[in-house]
């Protein structure tokens, strides 16, 4: 199960503002500065996220490769390198 908060969700978004705690005010917050995102740090985020989900359902649809496994086992480190690199 994922849980993916509001203040993640701006920071996903590279919105700064805002700095309320509570659930509705953080959503409504996100809601009022939505001009501020940044695009890059939208497609960063978005894309990493993609080949997280991405290799983790592929390494459970085809166990019985080794290369896979292990490539499953590294892809965290493998998007926080790439995103290093790319940023």
């Amino acid at each position: 199960t994922v849980t993916i908060t509001s203040g993640q969700i701006r920071r996903l978004l590279g919105i700064r503002s805002g700095s309320s705690s509570e659930f509705i005010d953080s959503w409504v917050t996100l809601y009022n500065h939505y001009d501020e995102t940044k695009l890059y740090d939208t497609l960063l985020g978005v894309t990493s996220i993609i080949i997280l989900v991405g290799v983790r359902y592929i390494s459970q649809r085809n166990r019985k490769s080794l290369a896979l496994r292990y490539f499953s086992i590294s892809r965290n480190a493998i998007v926080v390198f790439g995103g290093i690199l790319i940023s």
